[in-house]
């Protein structure tokens, strides 16, 4: 395994090296990168990955020591890329733990020298004694310690009961192993935080530690042994209020600490940091509080560097790189000062309200934003994981001190989820957004359309839910369509403020019930510009074809959207095919201030295998056109069923706007097609023709009307001329089927005076 990379780097042997010496060398460094501005802003992880970068380029010479080996310099490879086969790193783990519990009683260097057995680098000997001293003081070695008499000294067992009874600690037994594997190692003293007696912000010069640096395959490494084995590190939170509670457990970290968590106090110790850009006590003490799991997933600090933030506006942002989001969850906690003189919210279900979390995926990024209910001191933690099902390790912790509100502040109405937006949740349940890639929508005039990508054949329930009333609306003020792949969520807001529309799916056909799948806060300023509701839909609020419109053998070949906006033409035309016998009708309705039945602006004309739909529009407003199918002998119209929904929103109604003539359709009248005339208004006194196809009947007349002689023409079309008649008079179509002798009524027609047509047309009366 090449764990050193191809980095080359000229090294100088210092044979009489002094104190002054090393101190010059690495001043020489420090301004060099002083004038290359590394010393201008605060040191993030990011600065000091870039200054070791450049300290690479520049070839800066490596001292020797006497005998050959490195002095303190940063080294030529990350802990990561040497730590990069999880395979190799689980066969060297499980070698170390099974270890024969008859070492215990021999001489440590036999233990040793067992143990280093399967490894050929420094990396992998140091890798099998920390994961060995991690189960060293479990119950099953233990009891193979000799609880009374003197053990043989230089033995195992009697360095573990010394470690057991504190008289030395993890790091000092590491450094006495190491002697045995042939790896230089030395003890490193300094102050550390992220104790248990640690609060973000606060002077840890007191909080003295020493560590281990250990010369591995040629590079030093920093290794904080206890903590890899005893996971020792937390917050002191006695004073504070939990806004989130988020149980878990702690989990054994078996990565090296981060640098920024320890700090040498002398200048001439600044070496062992291993830092191209080495920082000092005060830069170590502000800067953010970050865990090894913060860079382990790939994070990087984009705003806020120092891990105390004041804010005077009433809300702080926090922003985060992340190199690969998709398998990251995330939840938080945020904390408040008890002593708090301004504490104007109580309950943690309201206080975790004024947090607002997402991802923004397109620049890769976590950005919190807290807004904070009253004056005081908050402590706020980001926490995070793989996998939704996993323990959320902490990653980072900021201490707020706030000095002043927004005015009117209010909290984030309820989130079914920790998270804004679209997440690992979204992607897992086979959803990809298209339009809204953020957590917060802002519908400027009340309205919004989301869409979604859909790897899966899902099903869909959702709610909007106002940050005041913290109940859901009805259901009419949010609707979806699923259709060509993709699911359309369209938005109607019933006044102003902030919502939470949580969208929740699972699988069709499969016994589970529905899970979050994307939360999105959507806000609008201003009174929306159309609050009333979209038009009642059953079917759970979904538009379009309904699951027996399949399952009828209904079919649609150039589908129109199942949600039409700006329609300009004021018709509206559509076709299906149909299974045989089944008749088709359908209903319009219109939604204003109360809703209006526009049944005969629909006329459905059919043949043996299609339906053509033809809608006419008379009014600016929002339709609900429903298709209803009726088996063969189906019965009451109460059983018919609901095959088909779209919702038109229309901008322009036809100019002329007239129904078509009424329509009394009876199951045998399945292939009805009317030719002409197909408005219901008539002109008076005038000769009008009449045609339309019945295949079914075997006579068709006009009510009253005896010299209309409806003759049958080889194009199997009904034909015949009658006299309209006078103003204010009907025209009855009869129709008689081939099986019965008595003629029912399918077609009604209005007469009316010519000039009274031409006025309701112009002043738009004739759909009242």
């Amino acid at each position: 395994m090449d764990l050193i990379g191809p980095l080359k780097c000229r090294y100088v042997e210092v044979k009489e090296k002094t104190t002054l010496d090393i101190i010059e060398h690495a001043a020489d460094l420090k301004d060099r990168l002083r004038k290359l501005g590394f010393y201008r802003d605060p040191p993030t992880p990011e600065l000091l990955r870039e200054a070791k970068h450049v300290y690479e380029t520049l070839d800066w010479p490596r001292l020797l020591d006497p005998e050959g080996n490195p002095l303190p310099c940063p080294p030529k490879t990350s802990k990561y890329e040497v730590l990069d086969d999880d395979d190799r790193l689980e066969e060297l783990d499980e070698y170390a733990i099974q270890v024969p519990t008859s070492y215990i009683n021999a001489p440590v260097q036999d233990l040793v020298e067992h143990l280093i057995q399967p490894t050929s680098s420094d990396v992998e000997k140091a890798r099998v004694l920390t994961r060995w001293l991690g189960r060293c003081l479990e119950e099953d070695y233990q009891r193979y310690i000799p609880r009374s008499g003197t053990i043989t000294t230089g033995t195992t067992a009697s360095y573990l009961r010394r470690l057991k009874q504190r008289e030395i600690d993890y790091d000092e037994l590491f450094q006495v192993l190491c002697r045995y594997t042939g790896i230089k190692s030395q003890a490193i003293s300094g102050c550390v935080r992220n104790t248990v007696k640690y609060e973000v912000g606060d002077d840890f010069r007191g909080q003295r530690k020493t560590w281990t640096a250990a010369l591995l395959d040629g590079d030093w490494r920093l290794l904080d042994v206890r903590w890899i084995c005893e996971a020792a590190y937390g917050v002191a939170k006695k004073k504070w209020r939990l806004i989130e509670d988020d149980k878990g457990k702690v989990i054994r970290e078996k990565h090296l600490k981060n640098i920024l968590d320890h700090s040498k106090l002398k200048q001439d110790e600044e070496k062992w940091q291993l830092l191209a850009r080495p920082l000092t006590y005060e830069e170590a003490r502000d800067s953010a509080a970050l865990r090894a799991d913060f860079f382990r997933l790939g994070m990087s600090v984009k705003t806020n560097p120092t891990c105390v933030c004041e804010n005077d506006e009433g809300q702080t942002t926090f922003v985060f790189g992340l190199e690969d989001d998709e398998s990251v969850s995330f939840v938080y906690k945020l904390y408040q000062d008890k002593d708090c003189k301004s504490n104007v919210v109580s309950g943690r279900e309201k206080l975790e309200r004024y947090v607002f979390l997402e991802r923004d995926m397109d620049e890769k990024v976590v950005r919190v934003v807290i807004r904070y209910p009253s004056e005081g001191k908050y402590l706020f933690e980001l926490h995070g994981s793989e996998t939704q099902e996993t323990h959320h390790s902490i990653l980072c912790t900021y201490m707020i001190f706030c000095t002043g509100i927004m005015e009117d502040c209010k909290p984030l109405p309820p989130n079914i989820r920790k998270e804004w937006g679209p997440s690992t949740d979204t992607k897992e349940m086979g959803l990809t957004p298209l339009t809204h890639r953020k957590g917060q929508i802002e519908a400027e005039d009340g309205d919004a359309q989301i869409r979604f990508g859909l790897s899966k054949d899902l099903e869909f329930r959702h709610d909007l839910i106002h940050g005041e009333k913290e109940v859901p609306l009805s259901e009419r003020h949010v609707i979806h369509t699923v259709e060509d792949g993709k699911v359309n969520i369209n938005l109607r807001l019933p006044k102003s403020g902030e919502y939470a529309l949580n969208v929740m799916a699972k699988e069709k056909n499969k016994g589970v019930a529905f899970a979050p799948a994307c939360t999105y806060l959507v806000s609008c300023e201003d009174e929306p510009l159309q609050s009333t509701p979209f038009p009642d839909i059953v079917d759970g609020a979904n538009l379009g074809p309904t699951e027996d419109f399949g399952k009828l053998g209904f079919s649609e070949d150039d589908p129109w959207p199942s949600y039409i906006t700006n329609l300009v033409t004021g018709e509206l035309n559509m076709e299906i095919k149909r299974p045989p016998s089944m008749q088709v009708y359908a209903t319009l309705v219109y939604e204003g201030e109360k809703s209006e039945n526009f049944n005969n602006y629909v006329i459905c004309d059919k043949d043996k295998e299609r339906v053509f739909i033809n809608t006419t529009f008379p009014k600016h407003g929002t339709y609900k056109l429903s298709l209803y199918a009726r088996p063969p002998n189906g019965g009451h119209p109460d059983k018919d069923i609901l095959i088909y929904v779209k919702v038109i929103e229309v901008m322009l109604p036809t100019l002329s706007g007239m129904p078509g003539p009424i329509q009394f359709m009876s199951d045998w009248c399945n292939d009805c097609y009317i030719k002409e005339p197909r408005k219901c208004y008539l002109p008076s006194d005038e000769r009008q023709k009449i045609a339309l196809s019945l295949p079914d009947a075997k006579d068709i007349t006009i009510k009253d009307h005896p010299e209309c002689r409806m003759r049958k023409t080889k194009d199997a079309l009904w034909e015949g001329f009658v006299k309209t008649g006078p103003s204010g008079s009907v025209l009855e179509v009869m129709a008689t089927p081939k099986s019965e002798e008595k003629p029912a009524k399918i077609l009604t027609y209005q007469v009316f005076n010519l000039l009274l047509i031409s006025f309701y047309i112009e002043h738009n009366y004739l759909y009242w």
